[in-house]
């Protein structure tokens, strides 16, 4: 109620003047008077209130006169740029000291001596409450991987944990070159091996290559992989259908096959089992349908059994005899359910589209058979990187088997990982859109400008209007010295960085200086962590005073 006669009589007072001689004189009386007017209406109508504060700055720096005014200058500027004027206050430490401890400002002699020296002001509650010095960014997950918040809070990441928001394990990541993207996704790989669990990762590029080699994975090129899509199969009724839809994808990426071709590959695979069992190959699913062609002619229809004639063109190419033959007709497949760390890169196939689809669906099915028939107590991930450039195509098959695989793996402790240039790139196929939509978690780095501001016409509601503000201004991982994203788990979201010790930022990198050194090193037969101290050695952008620390971490017996 005082409040609101004050206001009441100051814009009265204010009012009699705001339109005579003397608003002439004094400028300011038309700004006074505005601001009692809205002070005055808000007050009556209960929707503000007005209170006294009391908002000081104490910041410490080193004895000397010069570095003290230079950080006061910089203070000053800093809230200036905001709009807030702030004056220096000599000879008042004490009081400022004070005022900074917590609930001192209670003290009613404290409070007057606020006063006397004119610190009080007085401003709408609202806008004192948002000067308090709390800060209350997301805190994420209790441990997991450390990344600060935009305000430097502490605040980690485990995408295992069941106490936030997310519905299931699986993340989302689209930046673009130089944004740190690789960085993150193999520190987020790193913490999963920490738990002693297992990582799958399908690259084009050879990011993950020293970390895989530090890490004592497996590291095999796409040349060298080596399928059976009957290995391992023990029981057929179960395993026959997911066989039907690997040879369909085989035969058609782009999923022009119908119910009656899938129906005559299951037929195929379901009668040539008994006898060839494990020992079966692709070429028996072909002689099949070439011995039952004239049968299922005569039994249904001419038109059926020319079905088969487009199957076995089709299958062709993935026979013993045929162009990827060797591919997929192993006696001793690479991968074996025993390994714990893989990595499989793919970029000597991208020239060649249908086996890179081929081969990546083939990858698919691996590891959630890896999941599948591992303990659940036992951490899992599966993370394709590039991933617009590996699932680009359009098929029904592949989208229904991400949308199954990325919904189920959760029940069996399971993560898929997909990484891409850009956000946009989710709408570029029906797979990659599946993988988008049935993943909890998203991180948006840097985008290109361009993108960025295509996205935001096609999707102006995909980000609100600070979150596109504060994507527009991601900087660069080199330029800022670390990775900056937006972590989105379900509704919230927020933004953090990344910030890694320099060993584990040189064994990330995947910069072209760093890849081709360690790349000449490893043809040297140099250990990887002989390699790794000498990439942070002799990092001109660095100056690391700690050589002795750097010195006995090397010396240690890992």
């Amino acid at each position: 109620m005082k409040s609101q006669g004050e206001a009441n009589s100051k814009f009265l007072a204010l009012d009699s003047r705001v339109n005579t001689s003397y608003a002439k004189y004094i400028p300011a009386t038309r700004r006074q008077h505005a601001e009692w007017q809205e002070a005055r209406d808000a007050l009556l109508s209960n929707e503000e209130a007005i209170t006294s504060y009391f908002y000081g700055i104490t910041f410490f720096c080193a004895d000397d006169d010069d570095v003290m005014a230079q950080e006061t200058e910089r203070t000053k500027n800093a809230f200036e740029q905001q709009g807030l004027k702030v004056v220096r206050a000599d000879f008042m430490q004490i009081r400022n000291i004070l005022a900074a401890i917590p609930f001192t400002a209670t003290n009613d002699k404290l409070w007057k001596d606020f006063k006397r020296t004119g610190a009080v002001q007085r401003g709408y509650s609202f806008n004192a409450a948002n000067l308090m010095p709390i800060i209350a960014d997301n805190k994420l997950s209790p441990s997991g991987i450390l990344l600060p918040s935009y305000r430097n809070q502490i605040a980690f990441l485990d995408v295992y944990d069941k106490n936030l928001p997310n519905t299931n394990f699986n993340w989302f990541m689209g930046a673009t070159s130089g944004a740190g993207k690789s960085v993150l996704s193999q520190s987020i790989c790193r913490s999963v091996l920490d738990m002693g669990g297992r990582v799958s990762i399908t690259d084009i590029g050879d990011s993950y290559k020293k970390y895989c080699k530090s890490a004592g994975g497996i590291y095999i090129n796409g040349e060298n992989l080596r399928f059976n899509p009957f290995a391992n199969v023990t029981d057929i009724s179960q395993a026959a259908e997911r066989i039907r839809d690997q040879l369909c994808i085989l035969a058609s990426p782009n999923g022009l096959l119908d119910d009656v071709h899938e129906s005559l590959i299951l037929e195929a695979i379901t009668e040539s089992w008994p006898r060839y069992e494990q020992d079966m190959r692709i070429d028996h699913v072909v002689d099949y349908m070439k011995i039952k062609q004239t049968e299922i002619s005569k039994m249904h229809s001419a038109q059926i059994g020319g079905r088969i004639d487009e199957i076995v063109t089709l299958l062709n190419k993935y026979t013993t005899r045929g162009l990827y033959g060797e591919f997929f007709n192993s006696s001793e497949p690479t991968l074996s359910m025993d390994e714990q760390f893989v990595v499989t890169e793919l970029g000597d196939l991208r020239k060649r589209g249908d086996l890179l689809s081929a081969v990546l669906f083939t990858l698919m099915i691996w590891n959630e058979n890896m999941m599948y028939s591992t303990s659940r107590k036992l951490r899992k991930m599966s993370v394709i990187d590039e991933g617009w450039k590996l699932l680009g195509g359009s098929s029904k098959k592949i989208r229904d088997f991400i949308e199954e695989g990325y919904r189920t793996a959760r029940r069996h402790n399971g993560s898929y990982g997909t990484i891409t240039q850009s956000i946009r790139d989710k709408n570029l196929s029906t797979a990659s859109l599946a993988a988008y939509d049935n993943s909890s978690f998203k991180f948006t780095g840097m985008q290109d400008a361009k993108s960025l501001s295509t996205l935001k016409q096609e999707e102006p509601n995909l980000y609100n209007e600070l979150e596109w503000t504060l994507i527009e201004k991601l900087p660069p991982a080199k330029k800022a010295k670390f990775s900056a994203f937006l972590v989105s788990v379900g509704a919230y979201s927020s933004f953090h960085r990344l910030m890694l010790d320099p060993l584990s930022d040189k064994l990330f990198s995947s910069k072209g200086e760093d890849f081709a050194y360690s790349e000449k090193r490893l043809q040297e037969n140099a250990d990887i962590k002989d390699i790794i101290f000498e990439m942070v050695e002799n990092d001109a952008e660095n100056n690391y005073e700690k050589r002795d620390f750097l010195n006995y971490l090397r010396e240690m017996s890992i």
